[in-house]
């Protein structure tokens, strides 16, 4: 059973790894070069509303391109046995504090 459960740790381990790099791979990629597109667009706009909506449309990009992010992140972190729930806690706010550029507490 032990030999079993630690198997199943393996090969959940592999798979959210697998997952968080295609995540990052494709469509984390795709989205983010479609940011660059979209800037093109903006400096090329012919009128103030034009460039208005295309900054709209640039944050909303950045705002997913974040969200998957932390997508990966969330699947590239697991809980070690030895550190338990508090440390990988831990771990998780100093990194969404380091992105954000929040202070966090916990």
């Amino acid at each position: 059973a032990l030999v079993f459960d630690e198997v199943r740790s393996l090969a959940t381990l592999e798979e959210r790894q697998r997952l968080a790099r295609e995540i990052h791979d494709g469509v984390a990629q795709e989205v983010a070069s479609l940011g660059y597109v979209v800037d093109e667009l903006a400096a090329d706009a012919l009128t103030d509303a034009h460039r208005a909506r295309l900054r709209d449309l640039r944050g909303e990009i950045t705002r997913v391109v974040s969200e998957l992010r932390l997508s990966i992140f969330d699947l590239r972190s697991e809980i070690a046995p030895a550190g338990g729930l508090g440390s990988a806690l831990s771990d998780y706010v100093r990194a969404v504090g380091a992105r954000s550029g929040l202070t966090v507490h916990l």
